[in-house]
């Protein structure tokens, strides 16, 4: 193949001994090269589904990826490009055989191309298509993108509100539809967060963040011993700790990471010691960011799940919360058992609103936890839930904060309603144990059976 042949003649050249003209010449010759070979092999996978016939092969994507070790998602999409420009897009395929257009370029254009609504009038698809290619002469692919969005304004202005309105209505259903968000614990005391959110939810977010993470709060860093400064930068009184190497004893206020007392540009040291108050990336600071927005949002206009608005309980015996010395707790919705913090945090954390603090005395029964006379309150199911993690029924692990509370025996029988006399029960065995083709059967472990009457 000549091709082959003129790549041959290229393999003892040395760049280095060419002239400053001559490298500059092939650089901008490369990419047009590159799309034109490309656009080729476009052109031979879109008719060579008899190779793959031959080979028995579904298609000629899995022979190439079997014969020349090639990505079998790579060959897939390359095989699905070359079909739409053979069949939809030949004047961009034609600008890519003349280089024209590079591979970055054509990604874009096919991409925003595709986007457009399937029934579209050939004529205005045609329009966007040639409009694109021409602009590609002048833009790069990160604004062939943006002007994907809006090509259809340039070319049929008449129809581009409706043909917009649809569009978004389509991508933000997408985006729903495509959204997830995943915690997955580390085992060191981290907890790794990575999902997709749309757009709106997102910009949400960084909202929020950012008005945390604002420069113009960086006097209010909080110090090594935990607590927050007062807005004009003095500590508050909830810390007495005079020692704590985030506060100036002199002025009893923090230091200021950016001021002249650091000779390190970073703010990582001061004086040649570790400054305390250090500057942090920017990743850091939205980390912390979004622990103080959890910790500070309201528990009272979140959803409420069985009988209470989404809470975390801390668990801390009493002379552990005295003393500082031992370990925590946390009950959420999550395997609530295995969630352990320090009792230092679990300190810090029940002086925080939406952090309900349970404290546990000598046999590990709920002290400060309250009751009502008739429905069970909320301080009674958060206590329920400390004391059974999980809906009674056995072999259930529906969590304690998706249940339901059930009186043990019938408030209409004379059941009281207490703790003694209370269990929590997901929807599916509470109206179990309200049906009378069950019977419920307790087991000396505190479990629910539930077993099914002949009718």
């Amino acid at each position: 193949m000549a091709i082959e042949a003129a790549l041959d003649s290229c393999l003892e050249a040395n760049p280095i001994y060419l002239s400053t003209g001559e490298k500059e010449a092939v650089l901008l010759k490369m990419p047009v090269l590159q799309a034109r070979l490309t656009e080729l092999n476009y052109r031979l996978l879109a008719c060579a589904s008899d190779v793959a016939d031959a080979h028995g092969a579904r298609n000629i994507g899995d022979y190439l990826a079997h014969e020349t070790h090639q990505a079998h998602g790579t060959l897939a999409r390359e095989l699905r490009i070359s079909r739409e420009l053979d069949s939809r897009w030949v004047v961009l395929q034609a600008a890519l055989r003349e280089g024209r257009v590079n591979l970055a370029q054509s990604v874009e254009i096919t991409r925003s191309l595709n986007a457009l609504p399937d029934d579209l009038d050939a004529t205005v698809l045609r329009d966007a298509e040639r409009t694109l290619v021409e602009q590609a002469e002048e833009f790069g692919p990160n604004d062939l993108r943006r002007m994907g969005k809006r090509i259809v304004d340039v070319v049929a202005p008449e129809i581009a509100e409706a043909v917009e309105g649809k569009r978004m209505a389509d991508e933000e259903r997408s985006a729903r539809e495509r959204q997830q968000l995943t915690l997955k614990p580390q085992g060191d005391g981290t907890t790794r967060i990575s999902g997709l959110l749309t757009d709106g939810c997102a910009n949400r977010l960084a909202t929020a963040l950012n008005a945390i993470t604002n420069p113009r709060r960086d006097h209010l860093t909080p110090a090594p011993c935990g607590c927050a400064p007062d807005t004009d930068g003095a500590y508050g009184e909830s810390c007495g700790d005079l020692e704590c190497p985030g506060h100036d004893p002199h002025h009893g206020k923090f230091d200021d990471p950016t001021s002249g007392a650091s000779d390190d540009p970073t703010g990582n040291t001061r004086g040649g010691l570790p400054n305390p108050v250090r500057k942090l990336s920017t990743p850091q600071r939205n980390a912390r960011a979004l622990n103080t927005l959890l910790e500070t949002l309201d528990p009272k206009r979140l959803p409420l799940h069985g009988g209470d608005a989404t809470t975390v309980v801390v668990t801390v015996s009493l002379d552990a919360l005295r003393n500082e010395i031992g370990t925590a707790t946390l009950t959420t919705q999550r395997d609530a058992w295995h969630d352990r913090i320090s009792a230092g945090e679990a300190r810090r954390l029940a002086c925080n609103a939406g952090i309900i603090p349970a404290v546990l005395g000598g046999q590990s029964q709920p002290l400060d936890l309250g009751r009502t006379k008739r429905f069970y309150s909320a301080a009674q199911h958060r206590a329920l839930a400390l004391i059974h993690p999980y809906c009674r029924a056995e072999n259930c692990r529906i969590p304690a904060t998706w249940c339901e509370a059930h009186h043990d025996n019938p408030w209409h029988l004379g059941g009281r309603t207490d703790l003694a006399d209370g269990s929590l029960l997901c929807s599916k065995h509470h109206h179990d144990i309200h049906d009378p083709t069950y019977r419920a059967e307790w087991l000396p472990h505190g479990a629910v059976r539930f077993i099914r009457l002949r009718t």
